[in-house]
């Protein structure tokens, strides 16, 4: 199954919650917009401009170098950062509505 597919059905499942690590191959990005009718692209520009505000927030030192201590920090950024690291080189996207608003979802590899 692809990236895509597997978001998708994450996304579908309308959790509030994450899928644990160790039971998946692939990291997971989750978004979630209390509006029910808010357009999917619109999700999907939030859902990536709100995971990029991380590294503003709690994130990268100026030369742009991985920190073990990223991993401890509230809202950490590390998930982001797999994300759109060198090495990740798959990342498939789903959305969802579900009754508590709209679930963005990303997938990629490696995690």
């Amino acid at each position: 199954m692809s990236l895509e597919a597997d978001a998708q059905i994450s996304a579908k499942t309308c959790s509030s919650g994450f899928m644990y690590r160790s039971h998946r191959s692939s990291g997971e990005n989750v978004y979630y917009n209390s509006s029910t009718t808010i357009p999917y692209l619109q999700i999907a520009s939030e859902g990536m401009e709100y995971w990029r505000g991380e590294v503003d927030t709690n994130g990268m030192n100026y030369r742009m170098q991985f920190i073990k201590n990223l991993e401890t920090k509230p809202n950490s950024p590390l998930d982001y950062i797999q994300m759109v690291w060198a090495s990740s080189y798959k990342v498939g996207c789903g959305v969802a509505r579900c009754p508590f608003g709209t679930v963005f979802v990303c997938r990629y590899y490696p995690r």
